[in-house]
């Protein structure tokens, strides 16, 4: 089984509940991994149950050209969910968690390499727990 770890873009094999290989082990083990494609101009990510479920998913926007949106549209439609934020210095990312209730709870989003970072969380609780890693570079 190859896992994606929590912390980077690493990678592990694991055997038996233990990591047999280098890379990282993760704290918890995603369900789903939804990639943009390499160059896709604007990825777009729904999380609606009714199209695709979020929760304890890795999204990875790394290779968005221009932008990433992942839009958590349904409660807890984006809990535990891991997002990675366009490598590129002239990308967008914009996450929008429009729930009634803890539509984000214990998201991770990573925007140290992308231009601009925007995080819209509405409803109760709809972002608690959440760590967000911002832009690290000056314009």
């Amino acid at each position: 089984i190859t896992l994606y770890c929590a912390d980077s873009n690493a990678q592990t094999t694991l055997s038996n509940s233990y990591c047999t290989s280098y890379g990282c082990c993760p704290d918890f083990l995603y369900s789903n991994v939804i990639q943009c494609h390499t160059n896709e101009t604007d990825c777009r990510i729904d999380c609606d149950d009714s199209i695709q479920s979020c929760n304890y998913s890795l999204i990875d926007g790394s290779n968005a050209a221009q932008s990433l949106s992942v839009d958590c549209k349904h409660t807890s439609a984006c809990r535990n969910t891991h997002i990675i934020c366009p490598s590129s210095r002239n990308a967008t990312c914009h996450v929008r968690c429009n729930a009634s209730m803890e539509a984000c709870e214990s998201m991770v989003v990573e925007g140290t390499q992308t231009k601009s970072l925007s995080v819209y969380c509405s409803g109760s609780h709809a972002c608690t727990n959440s760590t967000i890693y911002c832009p690290s570079f000056a314009p």
